[in-house]
């Protein structure tokens, strides 16, 4: 697992360090989802609450995005999207 150099969050996302800590060791934290992919591809990403994404049996992918809850994690992510197609990294 990794992050990436420019990691977005949620509007409503608070204690922003204590979370990124806990993630980082692997700590679940409640109703806070992550975005991620496993690839050079931001297309190819994955929404999932912390719990489930350790859960996952692959430790090789990238976390892009940290929301407070579903919805937020996919409003963060269409955000996201739209960054990258504005700054020209996205086509």
């Amino acid at each position: 697992m990794d992050f990436s150099e420019n990691i977005y969050f949620g509007s409503s996302v608070e204690n922003i360090e204590e979370i990124y800590a806990k993630i980082l060791n692997k700590i679940p934290v409640f109703n806070i989802y992550c975005i991620y992919y496993y690839d050079n591809s931001v297309l190819k990403a994955e929404i999932a609450s912390s719990c489930q994404m350790f859960k996952n049996k692959k430790d090789n992918f990238k976390i892009i995005g940290i929301a407070n809850g579903r919805e937020e994690a996919y409003d963060l992510y269409k955000e996201i999207i739209k960054n990258l197609i504005k700054e020209g990294t996205l086509i």
